[in-house]
């Protein structure tokens, strides 16, 4: 494919695919930016995951090719950018560009990366994708999440030196992990007693829970996250895009599954878990608003436990938990109900979001938009 041209304002710029060299020598990293990947460079993302300790499913380049809808409804197709050392990965990075809503005004955001087993590239990344992007904003989430107990402190460190400042009310930068290699009566002890209630009281109605990675199982995935995003802040996921996860990723079960629970012929809620290196992940678990009374979010999440549990995995990551949240906040309840699953366990905190703005307009916009947001969620609860 030849170079996407990339827009600056009026000026523009043609994105680096044959790599931007930093020194002429082979020792010195050599970084990379494309629209696709070939077989073998998917083989190399995949080799160079496997060595990176918190490397997790999202850095599978067939998870990161999935299309992305912005807020204007267009398809944003992710560009791929890595660094090499003398032919061999050490840092890989996905990229979307979105616009902001003033006349040739956007940001990058790397949702997926960089993942880096070295911190001296990731600096040198920085360096080299600040100069590529020029006054472009950038927002970047070290993803997979790399721990503060595990060099995530020193690439806060590096990032704030790069000019990026942290944003932690943004995005997700700790979560909860529950041992799931325990037998099931003990793991199923260690939930709050509230929780063991619901899950019996499910029981006891007849609400079940089955594996439906399917057309059908996509579109009551879908269906029920856009009901979700009306009143919550979580992004709607097309029936598109659940169906290229499930192929790209999920892989039939091997790679995870989309779970619905239902009570006789009502569909109640569901859930995505994709599993990775022993451990499962809660992507999205979206309930129906007609039927809160139910007690259904409990018992599909144990379910969701259980069947990783059978899949072999050992830790189950419920997806993000914010220590940033207030009482009055709507992911104030989220923290409630996965707290309840894991008690007593500390949350794993990781590096936090990092922008880079250089634009005043552009931050000031981006503070706006926040807020308006906000305003707007807050309305709909009302």
């Amino acid at each position: 494919m030849g170079s996407p041209a990339i827009e600056s304002g009026n000026e523009q710029r043609s994105a680096v695919t044959t790599g931007a060299v930093a020194s002429q020598s082979s020792l010195e990293p050599r970084f990379f930016v494309k629209p696709s990947l070939d077989e073998g460079q998917v083989a190399q993302w995949r080799g160079f995951a496997n060595e990176v300790p918190w490397a997790d499913y999202h850095q599978d380049p067939a998870w990161g090719a999935i299309y992305e809808a912005d807020t204007s409804n267009k398809v944003r197709k992710p560009f791929f950018f890595w660094g090499e050392v003398d032919g061999r990965i050490c840092l890989t990075g996905v990229g979307v560009r979105r616009r902001l809503p003033v006349p040739n005004r956007f940001f990058w955001e790397f949702e997926r990366g960089p993942l880096v087993c070295d911190l001296t590239v990731m600096d040198r990344w920085l360096s080299w994708l600040s100069e590529w992007l020029g006054s472009r904003a950038i927002r970047v989430r070290v993803q997979p999440a790399m721990p503060l107990l595990e060099a995530g402190d020193d690439a806060e460190t590096i990032l704030e030196r790069q000019g990026f400042v942290r944003r932690r009310l943004l995005g997700i930068w700790s979560t909860l992990l529950v041992d799931i290699s325990l037998p099931e009566d003990q793991i199923f002890a260690a939930f709050s007693p509230y929780v063991r209630h619901r899950i019996r009281r499910s029981a006891r109605l007849g609400i079940e829970v089955h594996c439906d990675d399917s057309p059908t199982g996509w579109s009551v995935l879908s269906n029920l996250q856009a009901e979700l995003s009306k009143r919550a802040p979580v992004p709607p996921i097309s029936e598109a895009a659940a169906r290229a996860t499930s192929l790209c990723w999920l892989n039939g079960g091997s790679g995870g599954t989309v779970l619905v629970a239902s009570l006789g012929d009502k569909v109640l809620a569901a859930a995505m878990i994709p599993i990775y290196r022993g451990t499962a992940y809660l992507r999205v678990i979206p309930s129906s608003g007609k039927h809160r009374e139910l007690p259904t979010s409990f018992s599909l999440l144990w379910e969701a436990m259980r069947w990783a549990r059978a899949q072999g995995c050992d830790t189950f990551d419920l997806g993000g938990y914010s220590l940033a949240a207030r009482p009055e906040d709507p992911l104030w309840g989220v923290n409630e109900f996965k707290r309840r699953f894991a008690p007593y366990q500390i949350p794993c905190r990781s590096v936090a979001v990092h922008e880079r703005v250089s634009s005043t307009l552009v931050a000031e916009i981006g503070t706006a938009l926040r807020h308006t947001q906000d305003r707007g969620r807050r309305l709909l609860r009302r």
